[in-house]
């Protein structure tokens, strides 16, 4: 990981149907939820049932693409779905309600959008990877500094309203460039252990390895997160 571009606060989460009778997290169990299986949405679906002391198998998990729940949502198909925008909006603007957002996860157990590079090519080639990251921060500064038209090239970019595009920003904690290093991303020296970025890292995988999605904890993830590149950016 060499950039953490953000962490997900509104913009994804569980989102039921009014006529489930899901009121809660305990809620979902003997109930059918969408999921894209074996993405970030595992862990958190995991995290948020053992914090409500549901099982995770008294939850029927159903595997599908997030515009395919928009279908399955319709048709009755099931009950809840586990998501990110922009069905995440799109199935609460159809009358779903939201028991919970990413932004009731943890910092060291959250759902972030990251830019990753080989390794050995990043080490080979310092000045590109730290040109990148600059890049990504110039990026950060535009969307902070000019926010309007930021959001009209957002819109322009993916094909939606400026209404939609301010509406899925707003579901997001953005990261600096400066913001890398620090300890609520991924931290600097000793202590990038520490940091939110690799704590999630590691907290992700032993959930993930305790429901079954992967078969082992890697020993360390010391190789796995590079605040290096953008420590010229620090304050």
């Amino acid at each position: 990981i060499v950039y953490n571009q953000e962490r997900y606060t509104d913009a994804a989460g569980i989102v039921v149907k009014p006529e489930s009778g899901i009121h809660d997290v305990a809620g979902l169990a003997g109930k059918k939820i969408a999921i894209v299986a074996g993405s970030q949405a595992s862990f958190e679906l995991a995290t948020f049932l053992a914090q409500a002391h549901v099982p995770y198998s008294a939850v029927t998990q159903i595997n599908m693409a997030p515009p395919q729940m928009r279908t399955s949502w319709v048709t009755g198909a099931i009950d809840a779905a586990i998501v990110w925008d922009p069905v995440f909006s799109a199935l609460r603007a159809a009358g779903g309600k939201a028991i919970k957002t990413d932004g009731d996860l943890p910092r060291e157990a959250s759902s972030y959008n990251v830019c990753i590079s080989n390794a050995e090519w990043a080490k080979a080639h310092p000045e590109l990877t730290a040109g990148f990251v600059a890049a990504l921060d110039e990026g950060y500064q535009v969307t902070m500094t000019h926010r309007d038209r930021a959001l009209a090239e957002m819109a322009r970019q993916t094909g939606v309203t400026v209404a939609v595009a301010q509406s899925e920003l707003a579901g997001y904690e953005l990261f600096s460039g400066a913001d890398q290093t620090t300890a609520k991303v991924m931290g600097s020296g000793a202590g990038v252990k520490t940091s939110a970025t690799y704590q999630t890292l590691v907290n992700t995988a032993k959930v993930l390895n305790t429901i079954g999605r992967i078969q082992s904890v890697p020993a360390t993830f010391d190789a796995n997160v590079a605040p290096q590149y953008s420590q010229s950016l620090a304050h």
